[in-house]
């Protein structure tokens, strides 16, 4: 962008609901706040919705398909000691 320091925009909003498959958002079409130039060439594509193909996602070799459960271990300890105690 090329504009004053002080209109420098934090965000550049682009609304894609409306949007459909294969439909594009160029430079052309993005609003921009008063005194904001963009410099980059008006037919380059910002946005293009397309449909990606569905993969497959397998673990990795040596990976286990089991979440951690944090604090389960600790559970258990406690679970020991207090059969230990009780044996006593």
């Amino acid at each position: 962008v090329e504009c004053l320091v002080t209109d420098i925009p934090d965000v550049i909003r682009v609304s894609v609901g409306d949007m459909k498959l294969d439909d594009v958002i160029h430079v052309k079409d993005l609003k921009l706040p008063p005194g904001v130039k963009l410099l980059a060439d008006e037919d380059q594509i910002v946005v293009q919705l397309k449909e990606i193909a569905e993969e497959e996602i397998t673990p990795a070799e040596g990976d286990t398909a089991e979440p951690e459960v944090i604090g389960k271990k600790k559970e258990d300890e406690e679970a020991a000691a207090a059969e230990e105690a009780a044996k006593k």
